[in-house]
């Protein structure tokens, strides 16, 4: 270990500061090739020990997303995942609805889709979804947050359902006013007279205010459901914050009134998985030891860990100064199909100290996101991130401090637009069995 030197470690900061600010290449323009010849200053390595194992993601926040995921699909290799949607429904206006229930004609709720390519699966595949009334409330603290794990309870009998296909291009017909009108593309849901009822039904205290109205109907929940077979169902996004998504009840032959769901509304999406493969069970299980291929899966699925035991080894003659470092990840290319694309980009994390589990972000995400990247090269199959003052900071604390927060990497689905709920499977492989592309981690550094 190096005894504390306040000025050398002056210097190494000030030369950091120097290099990063002057550094302008994007990060797929500094892997070196064979032919490259380097000043005599400067040494390159990829030969890091890299340890890849895929773990268990406990939960992400899914209550302050731009889109909310819905559908349940069967991932030929990883299983099935499904998505469900919790929200509640406000007022569009704080008018008098007493004694309108009489004359109720139907009820609908309406689910815009985010885009074309927010989705995931085979989109022709039949869904099946459920809408449910919560039986409980949202938490009334907008500071208390809803994570992918958690649930509301909902009464038992559906009040309402949808049975058909996700298409996200072409649009929707909705009466409105005398005539019907083209919407965008989304969901329409037919709900029962029952609930629309209750919702013509409210009394005067009842929609005196949004509050009062949301204790009255504490919101709804969209759940799919069915058993769909190997390589069938999907996932697709559903934008909750515009004008398009909202329940319309017809009544007194042709009048309409209209329940929003608006972005200051609670919601979110709960994730569940079910029959995941042996192989990926089994690294989650023992994620401490080296595997071949590993799994990045949105909904919180599995993410990757990446563990680099040998990379103190490069200071052991003394400090060091990174001027570049990326990890490169190649996927297994014959997992990817036109059903199963691979992700538009993934995201690096680094284990919360705290609890080894959660993830954390790094500086250079922040500081430099054209040189960390992360996204997809489909010539190449890989991703590249530039992790330089992640990697810097790491020596620099174990240095000067002997701190040692080398608990290697998380790569994981970005959690929200504009990727769409997409896996990957890694080539973790020593040699690159199912690449040409080798996972790895490159730095370009010079001893101080």
């Amino acid at each position: 270990m190096f005894k504390k030197n306040n000025l050398l470690w002056v210097c190494i900061f000030l030369q950091t500061l120097i290099f990063l600010s002057s550094c302008k290449k994007r990060n797929d323009e500094i892997a070196l090739g064979d032919d490259t010849v380097l000043p005599s200053d400067l040494i390159y390595t990829d030969t890091i020990t890299v340890l890849a194992s895929s773990i268990d993601e406990p939960g992400v926040p899914t209550d302050r997303l731009q889109q909310f995921l819905v559908g349940r699909m069967n991932d030929p290799i990883l299983g099935i995942s499904q998505s469900s949607i919790f929200t509640q429904i406000r007022l569009s206006a704080l008018s008098n609805l007493i004694n309108m229930g009489s004359g109720i004609d139907s009820a609908i709720l309406l689910l815009n889709f985010t885009s074309e390519i927010a989705n995931y699966g085979k989109l022709e595949s039949s869904q099946s979804l459920s809408v449910f009334e919560l039986s409980n409330p949202f938490n009334a603290s907008d500071a208390v947050r809803y994570y992918s794990y958690d649930s509301i309870l909902t009464f038992p009998v559906a009040i309402g359902s949808y049975t058909g296909t996700f298409n996200v291009k072409d649009s929707i017909k909705v009466y409105e006013g005398s005539a019907f009108v083209n919407k965008p593309p989304g969901l329409k849901i037919n709900l029962t007279k029952a609930f629309a009822e209750k919702l013509l039904s409210a009394g005067a205290n009842d929609i005196s205010t949004q509050a009062n109205f949301k204790q009255y109907l504490y919101g709804i929940c969209i759940k799919p459901s069915g058993n769909p077979s190997s390589g069938e169902g999907a996932v697709a996004g559903i934008n909750l914050n515009n004008t398009n998504s909202r329940i319309r009840v017809y009544y007194d032959g042709g009048k309409e009134v209209d329940f929003l769901i608006e972005e200051g509304d609670r919601k979110f999406v709960k994730y569940d998985f079910e029959n995941q493969p042996a192989f990926l069970t089994t690294q989650k299980a023992n994620p401490e030891l080296h595997y071949d291929t590993t799994v990045v899966q949105a909904l919180t699925g599995a993410k990757t860990h990446l563990r680099f035991p040998t990379l103190f080894n490069l200071i052991a003659d003394g400090p060091i100064l990174i001027h570049r470092a990326q990890i490169v990840i190649p996927v297994i290319k014959n997992t990817i199909t036109d059903v199963y694309h691979a992700p538009l980009r993934l995201l690096v994390n680094q284990p919360d100290i705290q609890n080894n589990n959660m993830n954390l972000g790094i500086e250079d995400f922040f500081v430099s996101p054209m040189d960390y990247d992360g996204v997809y090269n489909e010539t190449k199959g890989t991703y590249t991130f530039g992790i330089t003052r992640h990697v810097q900071k790491l020596f620099n604390s174990y240095v000067r401090d002997q701190d040692d927060f080398n608990n290697g990497i998380f790569i994981t689905p970005t959690l929200d637009l504009p990727i769409t709920p997409a896996r990957v499977l890694i080539d973790a492989s020593r040699n690159g069995l199912n690449n040409t592309e080798k996972l790895r981690l490159i730095i370009l550094y010079s001893k101080l």
